[in-house]
């Protein structure tokens, strides 16, 4: 009945999204930001979409936006965060990360993203403990492996108790 009811528009953004109705989810969208600039799910939605445009500095204005709305967004901290990570912003990305950890520390992506934060952040210590927490909740977990041994090889005889010949053992038992 209410053509400007935001909360039944994110609903109709999500269904067409799903329906592959990308175009009308983003007109939807449009319609809903210019209705309510100040809703944090919109902004994170806008940003996804930036990201599958290939529209980068856009889609992270829009999750500094969201996270600005509202800090406990889990979802859109961690976009924040992957983008700063893979822009080599380590410790903004780091930053994220640990908030990310305390909204939803039982999200594996989370532990993983931290652990390569600290890696960047050469806290190698906190990388192992991070990447093991990982490998705690989902054991077979490849990418843990691979992150560890690149922990090790990055590392090298800087790891903790660790000179270059068993760091780079350690790596490659990981790699394995």
């Amino acid at each position: 009945r209410d053509e400007k009811n935001v909360p039944a528009m994110l609903s109709l953004i999500h269904a067409n999204l799903k329906m592959g109705r990308v175009e009308l989810a983003d007109s939807i969208l449009e319609q809903a930001l210019a209705i309510d600039d100040k809703n944090a799910e919109l902004h994170y939605l806008r940003g996804k979409r930036l990201m599958d445009d290939a529209r980068l500095a856009e889609a992270l204005a829009q999750f500094k936006r969201a996270v600005e709305l509202d800090p406990d967004m889990a979802d859109a901290r961690m976009e924040l965060g992957l983008r700063m990570l893979a822009g080599a912003n380590y410790q903004e990305a780091l930053k994220q990360f640990q908030v990310v950890e305390k909204l939803s520390p039982k999200l594996v992506e989370v532990h993983l993203a931290l652990g390569d934060a600290y890696r960047s952040t050469r806290q190698w210590d906190k990388a192992k403990v991070a990447f093991d927490r990982a490998l705690r909740m989902k054991n077979d977990l490849a990418q843990a492996h691979y992150n560890l041994a690149l922990m090790y090889l990055s590392a090298g005889a800087e790891f903790p108790g660790m000179d270059l010949l068993t760091s780079l053992a350690k790596a490659k038992e990981e790699f394995g």
